[in-house]
């Protein structure tokens, strides 16, 4: 069950990796809502430096007005849906290009034949990501979060419910395939 566990340590890893990244942007919202005002000048314009922006010759590479980089960083705004969506796309990669295949070697398996509805789900969301334009191109059948032909865009409550998914999966291809229940959850007590 090596494999399997090494999985789940990643998965941790990655969901940690969300919710650091969550609340980095909750902290930004903070300090760019303290910035906002009504005007956008380039006095209100937040500029992507590199170097020293007072020298007459320096350049920049991106810039949105303040309240341009708030609304971005809203539940529903541009960075946050592409934090989710990249956050998807990473555990498709981590499952597909490296997991499944060691966790198949381990239960005596070819990587084709280590079936998983829910990882075949999570692919799905991946390539609408990817190659869909955003779009989901056939309905889901363990992560019902969207509908054929709807967006993928991933609130942050559907992300706990897909990581919750994710850990229920693997004890069940622990059942499954190395008769014993790992016995992952994704809540653990803050008593130890």
């Amino acid at each position: 069950m090596k494999a399997l566990r090494a999985f789940h340590d990643e998965l941790v890893d990655i969901y940690g990796y969300l919710t650091q990244v969550n609340a980095a942007l909750m902290m930004w919202r903070g300090f760019l809502n303290e910035r906002v005002t009504g005007s956008t000048t380039p006095k209100n314009t937040f500029f992507f430096v590199k170097g020293d922006p007072n020298q007459p010759d320096s350049t920049y590479q991106y810039r949105r007005t303040f309240a341009e980089l708030v609304a971005d960083v809203t539940e529903d705004g541009t960075t946050s849906v592409m934090h989710r969506r990249s956050v998807v796309v990473l555990l498709v990669a981590s499952w597909e290009d490296r997991h499944r295949a060691l966790i198949a070697r381990e239960c005596g398996l070819k990587k084709n034949d280590l079936k998983s509805d829910l990882f075949h789900d999570l692919n799905r969301y991946r390539q609408a990501i990817l190659h869909g334009g955003g779009r989901l191109r056939e309905d889901a059948k363990k992560m019902p979060f969207f509908r054929k032909g709807e967006r993928v865009n991933f609130a942050s409550g559907h992300m706990d419910s897909m990581f919750r998914m994710v850990v229920d999966e693997l004890n069940r291809l622990g059942v499954e395939h190395y008769d014993g229940n790992p016995g992952f959850t994704f809540d653990k007590s803050m008593v130890a």
